[in-house]
């Protein structure tokens, strides 16, 4: 009896191990899931800025746009990238682009002084003075000292500031007159209607000299000396080239040089802001790296940077420096020389007329340039401009109108 007892009891000890055991974690189920995967972290979003340029791809003040967005897009990881938007393709004209910026609605532009100075500091108009400078040298002289006066007046805007500010032109460009006239005397340039950009230049410099400078649109341009509506274009002589100038003009007569223009790069301030703080941060950086390299590099070093052929290999010159191109006008029989003579004399006047002009407008910046470009010759003097001084020169007999 005894160990039927014993049996009876160890039975019921048995079995309430075996019910408990089954109620504790994971017993009735097996071995235990294995535990998820964390979720793949996502990927920062890209962002794409807009950047608006009146420049087109082979001209280096469009194809340099691109060393810009690589550098960004370095720096950022491919966080943010910068799509160009090239021959005002984005609609803006003129002063647009400043409202566009200031709201936001455009993140990057392309800062033309030219085109901006009216909207933003008539004072700029200073540059639209031709044959200002000697040399290379002097124009960086004073570029250095005006620039602080470019970034405040672009920054009393509001909204807006520079990433970037340069010259417009580079070190070996020249510009000059494309005619059908062989030039031999100062009478020979008396009443010659010229096509010119810059109003001073016209009222100041090509006035007292007989002159008729108008303005036509650039694309007007050619069929403009065709028909005879003008007698030449004042250009450089890669805008000749990609403007098929050699098919109209006889003769390209070098007079402007070194060239310079109010450029560089304008953002939105609200755009930025609205950037995570190390995307701000890299932005800036690679502004500021831009602008070195474009004051330092490309614009001293111009032909080391281009492809040398249309539609060729891209280059962040763009397809053709000014050294190139008057190769190429001489290939296609047009006869280049120099004009010492003109130079000397437009020189004169452009100093005269900067001074005349700052003085009526009370612009204190005008004045002050006027001054650093008195230092600057000063400094250094002499033209030293290898491109021009390559050219033969033509002596022009008589005199010019203001000297009689």
């Amino acid at each position: 009896m005894k160990s039927k007892g014993l049996l009876k009891s160890l039975g019921v000890v048995v079995l309430a191990l075996v019910i408990g055991l089954a109620f504790l974690p994971g017993c009735a189920e097996g071995p235990a899931p294995e535990e998820p995967a964390p979720p793949a972290p996502e990927e920062p979003k890209k962002i794409v800025w807009k950047v608006h340029t009146g420049a087109v791809d082979t001209y280096y003040l469009g194809a340099e746009l691109h060393y810009l967005a690589d550098l960004v897009k370095e720096k950022t990881d491919g966080q943010l990238e910068l799509e160009i938007f090239y021959g005002a393709a984005l609609g803006y004209e003129g002063a647009e682009v400043m409202d566009a910026l200031k709201d936001g609605a455009l993140e990057v532009s392309e800062l033309g002084g030219p085109i901006l100075a009216g909207e933003v500091a008539p004072w700029w108009s200073f540059l639209d003075f031709s044959s200002m400078f000697d040399n290379w040298d002097q124009l960086m002289y004073v570029w250095e000292k005006m620039d602080p006066l470019f970034n405040e007046s672009i920054a009393a805007y509001g909204g807006v500031k520079a990433l970037a500010t340069h010259n417009g032109d580079c070190a070996d460009e020249v510009e000059g007159f494309f005619l059908n006239k062989k030039l031999e005397s100062w009478d020979d340039m008396k009443g010659l209607k010229i096509r010119l950009y810059f109003p001073l230049a016209r009222e100041y410099q090509f006035k007292p000299l007989g002159l008729e400078a108008i303005y036509i649109p650039m694309p007007e341009t050619y069929y403009a000396m065709k028909t005879g509506v003008v007698d030449g274009i004042h250009q450089c002589p890669s805008g000749g080239v990609s403007n098929n100038y050699y098919d109209i003009a006889d003769y390209f007569y070098v007079w402007d040089t070194p060239i310079k223009a109010l450029w560089g790069l304008l953002y939105s301030e609200k755009a930025l802001a609205a950037l995570p703080q190390d995307l701000q941060k890299a932005v800036l950086e690679a502004g500021k790296e831009y602008e070195y390299w474009v004051r330092n590099d490309l614009q001293v070093n111009w032909c080391d940077y281009t492809s040398g052929v249309i539609g060729g290999e891209f280059s962040y010159g763009g397809w053709m420096c000014d050294t190139e191109a008057l190769a190429i006008l001489e290939e296609e029989g047009v006869q280049v020389y120099r004009l010492d003579q003109v130079r000397e004399e437009m020189m004169r006047l452009g100093e005269e007329g900067l001074k005349k002009w700052g003085d009526e407008k009370g612009y204190p910046e005008v004045q002050a340039a006027y001054e650093y470009m008195l230092e600057a010759k000063e400094l250094f003097p002499g033209t030293t401009h290898e491109t021009y001084l390559k050219l033969e020169n033509v002596v022009l007999t008589g005199m010019p109108p203001t000297k009689k």
